[in-house]
């Protein structure tokens, strides 16, 4: 079997994190994290303190939040992820007419981050009547220089960024030479507004050697660095503002203003403020620059004053991708950007001159409402409130309609999200927690999942008859001494009330008593009244028709979807479906010209993703990988489950998705004989041979921890109904009459249906679940039936004459199809018309061996022989036919048993051929495709078809 290992991504920055540390923990050298002013000196290599860069020199000597691009690898390593593209900076100095500075770094953007690699180095011009001992002329070389490779990265997307530069040092005067290394470190962030903030550390190490006797270890020049800045591209300008302090005992203020325009010529000023008595007079630190920026290229000019010392000019060119600055700005994708990531600041900006560009563009406006509601919610002007109901035990998700929905991971990500936008959000429940047949393990576990939501009230039904000390259960009826009949929640500054009301067994009079009688106790300090009401609709409306103080009824009791909300009066009533489908929104804005009222439902879907540690709980997030020797049990939109065989007749379950990832279901191998599985439940029931006696049992796909749930009769096939809450299955007791019988999912409420009336042997549902047909000995003869769920009233369907089996609703439930011949021959299709009570033929002579109805119900997927050839659609409305397969291929084999298993709802043909003595599964879908089931060098096999 193959196994999936699970593995860290390598993060070089955290390596480069990492070793700094441990470098600083273990070296024994000078100035690594050493800011005192006590070791305060003069350190070596000062060049490395020299402003790299002109448009730092010219902004106060600083490079700020606001720098970005290559020359940011000589301030902050972090800064250089702001630019897309290869980019290259070259500056030139010249300094007091001694030394040139120059420095060149490149940017690079790669998949997971940006690698930066730079070159900064003084250098002594020639010693003007410098003479070496004999008194010759002599020039000795003097230079200092870094060269530095870089990475940065984000560590939270659009938020926090990181970046570490790894120096090697060189200097050299005359014939003694010297090398190091130092280490920068660097992070920035965003802020609100449109600023960012900076933290560096240059320079960081354990001191430097020059190669003489002495071997003394000098200290580099560390330096920590703090910035804030405007870095709005979308703005003529910025600023910048920073405070910087070395290990050589100097602390300083820097500032820097720049204005653009048309992002072209770019005009620069600033000034660096000594923090100590400075010696070089008031304008040292004075500095300003200019620049133009071209196609491809900038053109850059800074001046920097140094007092008494004289004046620095510095040159710089700059390459860049093409039209870089003159790209026409998407304020309306910026404004987006900014509102998925919460900052509704940057959104109004973005979208305003959205809106100046196009007056009309709908969406921006709707930005900005959006961002109105925001600032509302900070100054708590809105009550909202969040609801849910009828969870009725629902705690995986299940399917509608091929679509994944529900669970209470997802509804937790909804309330979080929710929460997050609302931080005043009160959540509520209207009540149908448990399902009626839930036993006390099950709603033992629904309430230990419900205190991860935190809910402000819940309404207590009848089936909630424990934990109500935990939970803020409110309820009229029924009524309990250890619950309170209403509850005043506080929603940041405003009161809310809220009533639980149960109107199942309650005329509609004490209903209204009920609601006078709290709104008695209610001051006119509560804001909003809430009722939480299980009951039907009509009830709910007559409530709401008596009084015209309630402002919300949320209903449960199984209701449907209400969105938009119904209105009655004043009163919105609102019901967020049932089994947890959805999560309802009702939001009272407080405004200064009036109130406005917000409602919506948030469907809880496969959209969503699962709130993790709710999913981690629930055992959501597993995945194992399938294995061959398999059998294929069943096909659906979902996947399906096949048993895996591990010996003689001991086989596991595993469940195989259409993305072709699998994951065992079982613990240890069994004799399964039948397997059906619940997609609402995320589980499925299993017929278990043990020693002879075929028992039912039922299994979470989250939990290997079968439960047995039948094992009174000889289980023969089972069935799940429709809402996929009761099992329906066919037994054969010991004198050998097979009824049928029922349970729920728990093994509760087991009955025996037929109760020895009749051989009940094949059935199935009509799609609302209040009807099955099946299929009985008859006086020889197999008969079809059509009779209620509880098979009080059952009605023969097909003539005296007829051998029927088979029976097949479509999906309206009012046409059932059933064969007419012999099960080993197979028959004819017939309809029974059940609105008209008329028996219509299909097919005549044809043998038909099984089929399904089509997806449109308008015509049939037949299989009339023993292989996939004999395979075809047949339109009933002008009864055409479409081969499946309409050329031979020598590849399928035909094979007696099993015969091909047709799936329901016109999702094609699974079965077994046999191709070289190897056997395989292929599935043969409605548009003609062709494909294996589940890939595998060895033999795979397909069971008999269900039905015994």
């Amino acid at each position: 079997m193959k196994e999936t290992l699970s593995y860290t991504k390598f993060k070089p920055w955290l390596l480069l994190v990492v070793v700094s540390l441990v470098c600083a923990y273990q070296g024994p050298g000078h100035g690594f994290f050493e800011f005192s002013d006590e070791k305060a000196g003069t350190a070596a290599l000062a060049f490395l303190q020299l402003p790299a860069g002109t448009a730092p020199a010219a902004m106060g000597g600083f490079g700020g939040a606001n720098l970005s691009g290559p020359t940011a690898l000589f301030w902050n390593p972090a800064q250089i992820v702001f630019r897309d593209g290869f980019r290259a900076d070259f500056t030139h100095s010249e300094l007091y007419n001694q030394y040139r500075h120059e420095s060149v770094a490149a940017v690079f953007p790669m998949e997971r981050g940006h690698l930066g690699a730079s070159f900064a180095g003084l250098f002594a011009k020639k010693f003007e009547g410098a003479r070496d001992i004999e008194e010759n002329d002599y020039d000795p070389p003097a230079m200092d220089f870094a060269l530095g490779i870089t990475w940065a990265q984000a560590l939270w997307s659009e938020r926090l960024w990181a970046g570490a530069t790894l120096n090697w040092l060189h200097s050299q005067l005359d014939d003694v030479h010297g090398d190091g290394y130092a280490l920068d470190l660097g992070v920035v962030g965003n802020m609100p507004w449109g600023h960012k903030v900076s933290l560096s550390l240059r320079n960081l190490s354990h001191g430097f050697k020059y190669r003489t006797h002495t071997s003394a270890t000098e200290k580099l020049p560390t330096t920590l660095r703090l910035g804030w800045a405007l870095a709005d591209t979308l703005l003529p300008w910025a600023y910048s503002l920073g405070y910087s302090k070395s290990n050589d005992g100097l602390q300083r203020l820097h500032y820097g203003v720049e204005w653009n325009w048309q992002r072209t010529l770019f005009l620069r000023m600033g000034y660096e403020q000594d923090l100590h008595k400075s010696e070089l007079g008031p304008w040292r630190g004075l500095s300003g620059g200019l620049g133009l920026t071209l196609n491809t290229l900038s053109l850059e000019y800074s001046l920097r004053s140094g007092g008494h010392l004289g004046l620095v000019h510095l040159v710089g060119v700059k390459v860049h991708p093409a039209m870089i600055y003159k790209e026409k700005i998407d304020h309306l994708g910026s404004a987006q950007k900014a509102f998925r990531h919460g900052s509704c600041t940057d959104v109004k900006r973005h979208a305003q001159r959205a809106l100046k560009e196009d007056p009309g563009n709908l969406t921006a406006l709707s930005l900005l409402q959006e961002c109105a509601k925001e600032a509302e919610v900070m100054q708590g002007n809105y009550v909202a409130i969040a609801f849910s109901a009828n969870s009725e035990s629902q705690i995986a998700p299940f399917y509608r309609e091929n679509e994944l929905v529900g669970g209470l991971s997802r509804r937790k990500t909804v309330v979080n999200n929710l929460r997050s936008q609302f931080p005043h959000l009160l959540l509520v429940d209207a009540g149908e927690i448990h399902a009626e047949y839930a036993e006390d393990d099950s709603r033992q576990r629904m309430h230990e999942l419900y205190e991860c939501f935190d809910y402000d009230a819940l309404a207590l039904d009848l089936s909630s008859e424990s934990n109500l000390h935990k939970f803020p259960y409110v309820s009229t009826y029924p009524q309990s001494k250890s619950v309170p009949k209403n509850r005043i929640l506080k929603a940041g500054k405003h009161k809310v009330g809220v009533l639980s009301i149960n109107g199942k067994d309650r005329t509609q009079s004490e209903i209204n008593e009920a609601l006078l009688q709290a709104q008695e106790m209610w001051d006119s300090s509560i804001k909003l009244q809430v009722v939480l009401f299980n009951g039907n609709l009509n009830q709910a409306r007559q409530l709401a028709q008596s009084t015209h103080a309630v402002d919300l009824i949320v209903l449960s009791g199984r209701e449907a979807v209400l969105m938009p909300p119904l209105m009655e009066g004043k009163t919105r009533i609102m019901c967020p479906g049932r089994r947890g489908e959805a999560v309802g929104l009702a939001v009272l804005w407080l405004r200064d010209d009036g109130e406005e009222w917000e409602t919506r439902i948030f469907a809880v879907d496969s959209r969503l993703q699962p709130d993790s540690l709710l999913a981690q709980v629930l055992g959501e997030n597993s995945v194992e990988i399938a294995r061959e020797n398999s059998r294929v049990v069943g096909l659906d939109s979902a996947g399906f489950l096949f048993l895996e065989e591990v010996s003689a007749n001991k086989r596991d379950i595993w469940h195989f998705s259409h993305e072709k990832q699998a994951r065992r279901l079982t613990r240890s191998p069994q004799n399964f004989v039948d397997v059906q599985q619940a997609f609402s439940r995320q589980s499925f029931v299993s017929i278990v041979d043990s020693a002879g006696q075929e028992s039912l049992w039922w299994q979470a796909f989250d939990d290997k921890n079968p439960r047995k749930i039948f094992d009174r009769a000889q289980v023969l096939n089972v069935l799940w109904e429709p809402h996929e809450n009761w099992v329906y299955f066919s037994a054969q007791d010991s004198s050998g009459n097979r009824d049928l019988w029922r349970c729920t999912w728990q093994g509760a409420h087991t009955m025996n249906l037929s109760q020895g009336k009749q051989q009940i042997k094949e059935f199935r549902f009509d799609p609302s679940g209040n009807f099955l047909a099946y299929s009985a000995d008859s006086a020889g003869r197999h008969a079809i039936y059509h009779s209620d769920y509880n098979l009080l009233a059952p009605v023969r369907i097909s003539a005296d004459s007829m051998d029927a089996f088979a029976p097949r609703y479509d999906k309206s439930g009012q046409r059932l199809a059933f064969l007419v011949g012999d099960e080993k021959n197979g028959g004819d299709i017939w309809i029974w018309h059940r609105s008209d009570d008329i028996l219509e033929r299909i097919t005549v002579d044809r043998q038909v061996m099984h089929f399904e109805w089509g997806g449109d119900d308008s015509s049939f997927l037949i299989n009339s022989g023993i292989n996939i050839y004999d395979s075809f659609v047949l339109n009933i409305e002008d009864f055409s036919e479409k081969p499946l397969l309409s050329a031979q291929r020598e590849d399928i084999s035909e094979t007696a048993r099993p015969r091909p298993q047709i799936l329901q709802g016109n999702k094609g043909i699974i079965m077994e051929y046999r191709h070289k003595n190897v056997h395989k599964i292929k599935w043969l879908q409605d548009n003609g495709s062709l494909e294996d089931v589940l890939p595998s060098k060895e033999s795979v096999y397909l069971p008999p078809a269900h039905g015994r």
